[in-house]
């Protein structure tokens, strides 16, 4: 332990690292499987202030990697027919004070897709800034705000792709990307069935969530989870659309992740799923790993929902962003 903290040591001092530092692990098979983007699977070490440099570094490093296996990794991994090892880079990275506002971003041609919270209380109410800008929309007349599109065009345009971006904003106003990944071709191709009427909508009215729903129709039989555990014989109802909440419920009701296992072990594809948000529409990885998933057929996220459904069958119309059911 002595020799690894040695070594440890004299790499965060040529790193130029501070004693609050972020350790986050790099997957080995994501270049095996750059179709998917692994979003949450791995576990991220939060540094503590009362802990010295080398403390934090060595409990980063015990986390990160007792963190390869967790409920959420595990079932991303089994729905997508993932064994090994899980073998993992560890990446670390400085601590930003004085952070004003956190946020994330899709950047995908002249597109981008943005949402920051910038107070506690927008965090704690779920309620965040969203915008969908156009490149050469920046007003730098307004601060920071102004200059963001500007800011996460440029990192797309550093690394040539469609990017994934998570960043911070300090109390000077600086821009700091703290972490990039390439947005999934699932993803991407969300994006593009978005029709240019439903583009202008949302650039002009704002956008209502950061993730983009299934574009089209879909109709099936309903069946309604988010008041009981899945049964058997709910697997055999052909073209099923499955009513579950995001998070798990604190009673007997059905979230996605164990609506997720439950299908991985029935092997279900072809089904559509409605996903409850409540009264405020979240993004978070649960709500970005549905768009990937390969079972899933028809994918939405949804608010104001009513308790119960007093029907059999349901059909569902999204333009990406509005939705509507009959």
């Amino acid at each position: 332990m002595k020799a690894l903290r040695a070594i440890l040591a004299e790499a965060a001092a040529q790193a130029e690292l501070g004693s609050r530092v972020f350790a986050q692990a790099c997957p080995h098979v994501e270049s095996s499987r750059p179709e998917l983007s692994f979003a949450g699977c791995f576990r991220t070490y939060h540094p503590r202030r009362a802990l010295s440099q080398a403390d934090n570094i060595t409990a980063g490093l015990a986390h990160v990697m007792e963190g390869r296996r967790n409920p959420y990794g595990d079932i991303y991994h089994a729905r997508h027919g993932i064994a090994g090892e899980r073998r993992i880079n560890i990446k670390f990275a400085n601590f930003v004070d004085r952070i004003l506002a956190i946020g994330t971003a899709y950047v995908h041609g002249p597109r981008c897709l943005f949402h920051y919270f910038d107070s506690y209380l927008s965090l704690y109410a779920n309620d965040p800034v969203r915008i969908y800008a156009h490149r050469g929309s920046a007003d730098t007349s307004i601060g920071w705000p102004g200059r963001l599109p500007a800011a996460l065009f440029a990192a797309a345009d550093c690394l040539r792709a469609p990017l994934d971006i998570e960043f911070v904003v300090t109390a000077e106003g600086a821009i700091h990307v703290t972490q990039v990944r390439p947005i999934s071709p699932p993803h991407l191709q969300l994006w593009d069935a978005v029709g240019e009427a439903t583009r202008l909508r949302i650039a002009e009215q704002g956008a209502p969530s950061i993730g983009v729903n299934s574009v089209g129709r879909f109709g099936g039989a309903l069946v309604d989870l988010r008041r009981r555990p899945p049964r058997n014989a709910d697997a055999g109802i052909a073209d099923a659309l499955y009513v579950v909440h995001l998070h798990e419920p604190a009673a007997d009701g059905t979230g996605v992740l164990r609506f997720l296992a439950w299908a991985t072990a029935r092997e279900l594809a072809g089904f559509g799923l409605l996903v409850d948000h409540g009264t405020n529409r979240r993004n978070d990885h649960l709500d970005y790993i549905l768009v990937e998933d390969p079972g899933a057929a028809f994918v939405i996220a949804a608010t104001g929902l009513p308790t119960i459904f007093d029907r059999p069958w349901l059909g569902i119309e999204s333009d990406g962003f509005a939705v509507a059911w009959h």
